[in-house]
């Protein structure tokens, strides 16, 4: 029998929870049988990702991108780009039985159209239609048609997955024709991988702060813990603690750059600059390192849908310091696997503080974050989730 055949479809594939999210789908698919095909707009460093360099998963690249760099309508021109990569694929004769997009769910009315025999299923992360956005009327009347277009891809989906209950509420609240819409929640999950030995009590204490460089995920607020937390300690105490910023940096990026440079100053101008660390695009032997000296994550987004680094840090038994708001209230559990807390320096600082003095129940957080971990976020338990709606979704057919 003929294996059934589904194709990703993406503006890009990099370093980040969402990259991580599709790689993973698609090789659960594989898993249970399927043919999969990754196709995307751009792929800038495939050697980073193992499962291209192993082979394990095909990877198709618009080899003829060729877009000026401009950063206000990204959204437009990512929208442009999946348009132009779907008439790709149609050209190649591609016949897939499931078309699946989670980055871009605009191109959903495409794939609808010009594969009708086909199904398409959107795995929807947080709606760009909340995104800040600028308030001149030109930029008003572009977020305005981006957003309708937005919600007509959803709709035409024949089937819609969330990552959250609270992306599931988001949706439903910001699209009015989609509120009686069935819409199935499906956590991410993450490897069972070994758990690094605990930090020695001599050994200096790290806060690792793991993600893309990225004006949304609120990281200034970290560095003025850290500047909070100088107030309170020693100068000893002090000296052995480390904030590490590790993560997903895009130097085309002006508002990224600008990002790191205002981090920098921050913490210059808050007396800690020589606790403070920058890594750019690690790779995975660099990140496993990061996990191994990690005390715990610190996670300052104040408005993150999930979250992939959360499970990632509970997983190797890292307790969590995340703000008390959206996805994180599904994943953390407050002074079991680590804390939510108010987007201060004040609150994440004391936070901090109460950690480093007391290495015991740092301890005792990190078995707790394991085992949660295991048992509600892993690789596997997410992998039967979405292989059941995607089979699920070609059998209504």
């Amino acid at each position: 029998m003929k294996p059934r055949f589904a194709v990703f479809v993406r503006p890009w594939l990099g370093f980040g929870g969402a990259d991580r999210l599709a790689i993973d789908a698609a090789l659960a698919l594989q898993a249970a049988g399927w043919r999969v095909e990754m196709w995307v707009n751009e792929c800038r460093d495939p050697e980073a990702i193992a499962e291209l360099t192993g082979g394990r998963l095909t990877l198709r690249v618009d080899a003829a991108e060729a877009w000026g760099e401009f950063t206000r309508f990204r959204l437009g021109k990512n929208i442009a780009r999946q348009r132009r990569l779907l008439r790709r694929l149609r050209a190649n004769d591609c016949e897939p039985d499931l078309l699946v997009c989670d980055a871009v769910v605009h191109a959903a009315v495409w794939m609808r159209r010009d594969w009708p025999r086909a199904r398409v299923l959107v795995y929807c992360h947080f709606p760009d239609a909340l995104f800040p956005g600028s308030w001149s009327w030109p930029h008003r009347v572009y977020r305005w048609a981006a957003a309708r277009l937005e919600e007509r891809g959803l709709a035409a989906a024949h089937r819609v997955l969330v990552n959250s209950s609270f992306t599931r509420e988001a949706v439903r609240n910001t699209f009015v024709s989609l509120r009686d819409r069935e819409i199935a929640v499906v956590h991410p999950g993450t490897p069972v991988v070994p758990v690094p030995p605990q930090v020695t009590a001599d050994a200096e204490k790290q806060f690792l702060v793991l993600g893309r460089f990225d004006p949304l995920k609120n990281l200034p607020l970290a560095v003025e813990a850290l500047g909070w937390l100088r107030e309170q300690l020693s100068r000893e105490e002090f000296a052995r603690c480390r904030l590490v910023f590790a993560g997903g940096y895009d130097e085309r990026r002006p508002e990224v750059v600008a990002l790191v440079e205002r981090l920098k100053a921050e913490a210059t101008r808050r007396g800690v600059a020589d606790r403070v660390s920058f890594v750019f695009n690690p790779s995975v032997r660099e990140l496993e390192r990061r996990w191994a000296d990690a005390l715990a994550l610190i996670h300052p987004a104040t408005e993150e849908h999930f979250g992939i680094v959360l499970i990632e840090a509970m997983m190797r038994g890292r307790p969590v310091l995340a703000v008390n708001a959206a996805g994180p209230r599904e994943i953390v559990t407050d002074g079991i696997t680590g804390a939510l807390r108010e987007p201060t320096a004040a609150e994440f600082g004391a936070a901090m503080r109460d950690w480093l003095r007391d290495p015991p129940r740092v301890e005792r957080m990190g078995r707790a974050a394991r085992e949660r971990a295991v048992a509600e976020f892993s690789e596997e338990r997410f992998a039967r989730a979405f292989v059941r709606e995607a089979e699920q979704t070609v059998r209504e057919s």
